[in-house]
């Protein structure tokens, strides 16, 4: 996401390496909000007009007095003019600088322990996700976070990473993390990840997004990459979302098997990168097993790299959707719903190029209508709703197959595999 024009950046969680969690922001985040409402448009507009009204009054008023000045001492009259602040100028955050939570005995929250200071910024970014959602005119903003996990328990620390990842999904918003943690690196969606590194005097910043950045992070960090016995690979991003979401809220799919309670990873192979992952066997005897899962579209490359996955001699399995991407799992009365349509047009729904069709109907981006589908409409799926696609007995014979992978990881026993054709 790139935000144009000035942005507000506003550095919460500063940490000055001595955890006296000095900074402002960290002391009570009801200035972060005074500072957001300040910046928006209509504000100003507002703001501007009490000052030019408050700039004309005062001068009228010191021309006034000067004026009679006159009369008495012309010389220190003509010494004398009115020293007014340019109103673009003004500091309105002074105002309200006093804004701040304090407890029932008045103590106010810089006085605090870091660990309850640090609450109230959980809940204040749990709060500026359903605000931000519900607002029309958010402002454009950058918060910028440094070492997020200081003082926080583990559980706070995950619930902190869930809601600056749904805080970024929304429009005008950026979220900077700095960490030394690979717990919170590991948290993260892998193609985030930055590793920034001061090479011969240089400052390299090297993007994620595929295998290299995580086995450079695994190296600086000192770790190693923590995976489950088995792992599913797929495309992208909006693929990893959407099995994790389908898998969590239907409970005949959490029943066959739970990822998140198995640590199952799902490993998005973002296109470039899943050849060279498939035919480089990155996890070759590490003992993990590999569930990989790609849309049939009509992208050959996927077809061969399945073939090739199904072609080796560990358990590791392929397939490729019977549909033609996992957009077109999503069945038509929500999309109908979420974006005010009715769908009567489309004769084959599992071929249909979905983003595409919708992007002709509504205007918006075919990669906004991928993040919808997969996100907030895939965790909306039903099991109904899947035998209604006629896609059920497929859906549930992907998790079928992952749990029997995970039980063939403790007996050894590989099975054949089927190249697909």
């Amino acid at each position: 996401m790139k935000l144009q024009g000035y942005l507000p950046i506003y550095a919460l969680f500063k940490s000055d390496r001595t955890n006296t969690d000095t900074n402002t922001e960290v002391q009570d985040p009801l200035k972060v909000a005074v500072r957001e409402v300040l910046q928006k448009d209509d504000i100003q507009d507002k703001l501007a007009q009490v000052s030019e009204k408050v700039k004309r009054t005062i001068t009228e008023i010191a021309n006034l007095t000067l004026e009679e000045l006159k009369k008495i001492n012309p010389e220190i009259a003509r010494e004398l003019k009115p020293n007014l602040p340019d109103p673009a100028k003004l500091k309105w955050g002074d105002v309200f600088k006093k804004i701040s939570f304090v407890s029932e005995e008045d103590i106010p929250l810089n006085k605090r322990g870091s660990g309850v200071r640090r609450l109230v910024l959980l809940s204040f970014f749990a709060a500026e996700v359903e605000r931000r959602r519900k607002e029309n005119d958010a402002v454009s903003v950058v918060y910028a976070i440094e070492e997020p996990e200081t003082s926080q328990h583990p559980d706070h620390q995950k619930l902190l990473i869930n809601n600056f990842i749904e805080l970024s999904k929304i429009g005008n918003t950026q979220i900077l993390l700095t960490t030394h943690s690979s717990s919170i690196a590991q948290l993260l969606p892998v193609e985030s990840l930055r590793l920034i590194k001061i090479e011969n005097n240089k400052v390299h910043v090297k993007k994620g997004g595929n295998t290299s950045i995580i086995q450079n992070i695994a190296d600086t960090m000192g770790i190693l990459p923590t995976l489950s016995k088995v792992v599913i690979c797929v495309e992208g991003e909006n693929d990893r979302r959407f099995l994790l979401n389908i898998n969590q809220n239907i409970p005949e799919l959490k029943e066959i098997i739970d990822l998140e309670s198995n640590h199952i990873s799902i490993i998005p192979m973002n296109g470039s990168n899943l050849k060279s992952w498939v035919e480089r066997n990155y996890l070759e005897n590490s003992g993990v097993i590999e569930f990989h899962l790609y849309d049939r579209d009509t992208n050959e490359q996927y077809k061969e790299a399945i073939n090739k996955v199904n072609s080796r001699s560990d358990l590791s399995s392929g397939r490729l959707t019977e549909k033609r991407e996992m957009e077109n799992y999503i069945h038509k009365s929500l999309i109908e719903e979420e974006f005010g349509i009715t769908i009567d047009d489309i004769s084959d729904w599992d071929n249909e190029d979905i983003p595409r069709y919708l992007n002709g109907k509504t205007g918006n981006h075919e990669k906004a209508i991928k993040e919808v589908l997969n996100g907030k409409l895939s965790s909306k799926m039903t099991k109904e709703l899947f035998e209604e696609l006629g896609a059920w007995n497929e859906v549930k014979d992907w998790f079928e197959k992952i749990k029997k992978l995970m039980n063939q990881t403790l007996t050894g026993e590989a099975e054949e595999n089927v190249p697909q054709t």
